[in-house]
């Protein structure tokens, strides 16, 4: 399980330990005899109508462990290189493939934002940044400008989350 606290008592005393995957750890001593759960509900897939777009519903997971990875990325510099981004025009596309530090069960839920962004002031700054092809394995980093928008570099955090597997997963063959 993620995360259980539960108290034993031990020789007339009691005493709070907490269960995280396969660590347990003290909490508090003498403390009264009583369980707790938390649980992560299971994932599901199901998705809602909002407005006039459909939306996913939010993941939910049960007993399952979960795992976060995260980065910082330069996406791209193209003002000393004068690349496409810097001295183009209309619409332009950079991505930037990452890979887990180890692979999920299923594709995570991944948020991305933006840590550096050095633009032109004498333009418009007009960006759109997201994770495609989210994968078990990793995603693309995408950063898009359109107009005359003039973008001399761009560095992105990255967060997943998710289920990852447990020493205690059994493979059934």
């Amino acid at each position: 399980m993620l995360g259980v606290a539960r108290t034993a008592k031990d020789e007339g005393t009691s005493q709070a330990v907490a269960l995280i995957g396969n660590h347990s750890r003290s909490i508090r001593e003498n403390a009264p005899l009583r369980q707790f759960a938390l649980r992560i509900p299971k994932r599901s897939e199901e998705r809602y109508k909002k407005g006039n777009r459909f939306e996913a519903a939010m993941r939910k997971y049960v007993g399952s462990l979960i795992g976060v990875d995260d980065g910082n990325e330069e996406v791209f510099s193209d003002f000393a290189s004068g690349g496409s981004m810097w001295t183009g025009q209309g619409s332009r596309e950079r991505r930037k493939k990452i890979t887990f530090s180890e692979p999920f069960l299923t594709p995570p839920t991944v948020q991305v934002s933006l840590s550096l962004w050095d633009m032109d002031q004498g333009a418009n700054v007009r960006a759109d940044i997201l994770a495609d092809k989210v994968t078990a394995k990793g995603f693309d980093l995408v950063f898009r400008t359109w107009s005359d928008t003039r973008v001399a570099r761009v560095r992105m955090s990255w967060m997943a989350i998710g289920e990852v597997r447990s020493e205690d997963d059994w493979d059934v063959m």
